[in-house]
């Protein structure tokens, strides 16, 4: 279907100036595709006239409202796509008004980058920060995350200090109250959010501090495996799953239990590195920083009596 659209003489006007003192000169016929009718596609033929403005002295071709410059679709069918879009794949989408993959894609694109190139950041109050592998070989992603909402707010290539800094800085400009940025432990993040916030907001995330914390666990118990005469070697046979369970695991798991009971009577240390690792664990439930602190100050003291550093 064609429809054929000519404007009125009183609306037509410079785009530049507004004026409506204008005199026809020429016209250009443009074809945009809109909104199907149905399964029929919906084609609108544009008579757009060359206006010559009395006021400015200059000659263009009146403004297109309902299409962008240099599309050949409508903005409603931009509107119609992104909204399919977001119930079904781009090969169906482009399938049911006859388009192409690559045209629906565009209209894509096009939508992100407008939704997204102006990115409001004064209200971030909570930032998660991690890298992805987009490959094999040590190629990384940083991606930051609003932790409130769930939105990406940036993406940058490596895992450098600078792929995380100019965020930051630009948070910073915004005006944004920054209470806390989770991370892992990566150093080139550290230093990025120390260069812009006081060091209370960094927030090191749990699965990375528990997954150090067994680290430790592990080489103590190999430290300890190797030290043993042959007649202990048994009781560390099938020992370090358990260790790594959590507490509550082990207390529901008799056999678990027992066998771990044998190997802490064997080995001092090794206990004392189980329960500074159920401690740290304990800690990260603390609902509020006055139950924290006292919690983590009982388990520093505990570490240095224990003596782990």
């Amino acid at each position: 279907m064609y429809l054929h659209i000519v404007k009125r003489p009183k609306k037509q006007r410079r785009a530049v100036c507004g004026s409506a003192d204008v005199i026809r000169k020429g016209q250009a016929i443009r074809e945009i595709r809109s909104v199907p009718i149905g399964e029929k596609p919906l084609f609108l033929v544009l008579h757009l006239h060359r206006l010559y403005c009395t006021s400015c002295s200059s000659l263009r071709l009146e403004p297109l409202e309902i299409a962008d410059p240099k599309k050949h679709w409508a903005k409603a069918l931009g509107r119609y796509i992104v909204n399919l879009l977001h119930y079904t794949t781009v090969e169906d989408v482009a399938r049911h008004p006859g388009m192409s993959w690559n045209t629906v894609k565009q209209i894509h694109l096009q939508a992100l980058q407008k939704k997204y190139s102006r990115r409001k950041l004064r209200h971030l109050k909570y930032l998660g920060v991690d890298e992805i592998a987009v490959r094999k070989g040590h190629s990384y992603l940083t991606v930051v995350v609003d932790l409130e909402t769930g939105a990406v707010v940036w993406v940058a290539p490596d895992r450098t200090t600078e792929s995380l800094e100019v965020f930051l800085a630009q948070v910073k400009r915004a005006g944004a109250r920054i209470e806390a940025i989770a991370m892992d432990m990566w150093p080139a993040y550290i230093r990025a959010a120390l260069n812009h916030f006081a060091s209370k907001v960094i927030v090191f995330d749990r699965y990375h501090m528990i997954a150090l914390c067994n680290k430790m666990l592990d080489e103590v118990r190999r430290g300890a495996v190797q030290d043993a005469s042959r007649t202990e070697k048994d009781v560390y046979e099938g020992v370090r799953r358990l260790l790594l369970r959590g507490e509550e695991k082990i207390l529901s798991d008799r056999e678990a239990r027992e066998k771990l009971d044998r190997l802490f009577a064997l080995n001092q240390p090794l206990h004392t590195a189980y329960l500074l690792k159920e401690e740290l664990r304990s800690l990260r439930s603390c609902s509020s920083r006055a139950q924290a602190e006292p919690a983590l100050d009982n388990r520093l003291k505990n570490a240095c009596a224990g003596g782990v550093r």
